[in-house]
């Protein structure tokens, strides 16, 4: 276990540790037992690019400001519920934020993140779709992966998610064409009915009308299993005309 407070890997009086390297670059601290971050804050780590502090027992994000040079913070399997406002205020240039696996529950307070380009969040806690506009002012991320999250599983999600982040390429490790992006503008644009299963929804092929619980034989709906990876949709048979 490593103590913070007592300078880290120096001695009592501070001698040898992180407070004599203050041109270090790279810090890795894995499963070391820390649970307070906010000592970072007394060590002289302006020129630090990458830190990884994963499998630790850390509660909440603190002690980074002045890391301004900071990359890459890697805090996977750490007990972070939720991020407090500020504690990523200084991080101008940080590229690349994970904290997969933490009990995370809210999307609250993930910025300003200036250069933020790859936000990994799998494996939380985050259930509701209305977490995802949460993520709207980090207008340059284009990596996301919110994969195992109660939120993943929900109608839409893929689609609520890609409006959310204009600037996405891919998610959950799956790629945004310019094909799907266009198909979602229009769907939402539309303000179709609500969706029915996790895979697809009644798309009304002409003018829009109240959807019923079961459609008529004469109704003119088709069912679309919207393909949001890319490639054509598929249109499944229906009881009116099939059209696209």
């Amino acid at each position: 276990k490593i103590d913070l407070e007592k300078g880290m890997l120096g001695d009592a009086d501070h001698i040898g540790g992180i407070g004599t390297l203050p041109h270090l670059q790279v810090l890795e601290v894995s499963q070391s037992g820390i649970t307070d971050m906010s000592f970072f804050s007394n060590f002289p780590l302006q020129t630090l690019r990458i830190l990884h502090l994963p499998g630790n027992e850390i509660t909440k994000v603190e002690g980074l400001s002045h890391m301004e040079q900071l990359r890459e913070l890697v805090l996977d399997k750490n007990k972070i519920k939720q991020v407090d406002e500020g504690a990523f205020d200084g991080l101008r240039c940080l590229r690349e934020l994970r904290m997969d696996d933490n009990g995370l529950k809210s999307l609250t307070n993930l910025g300003p993140l200036p250069r933020l380009r790859a936000l990994h969040l799998a494996s939380n806690r985050i259930a509701e779709l209305g977490e995802l506009d949460k993520l709207r002012p980090l207008k340059h991320v284009v990596i996301v992966n919110l994969a195992q999250n109660p939120v993943a599983r929900k109608p839409l999600y893929r689609a609520h998610l890609i409006n959310a982040m204009s600037s996405a390429r891919a998610i959950d490790g799956k790629e945004v064409s310019e094909e799907e992006r266009e198909r979602v503008e229009q769907m939402l644009q539309g303000g179709g009915p609500a969706p029915i299963g996790a895979a697809g929804c009644y798309v009304f092929t002409e003018q829009q009308q109240q959807q019923p619980a079961i459609p008529p034989q004469n109704s003119n709906i088709a069912y679309m299993h919207p393909n949001l990876g890319g490639g054509p949709n598929r249109w499944l048979p229906g009881t009116g005309s099939e059209q696209r």
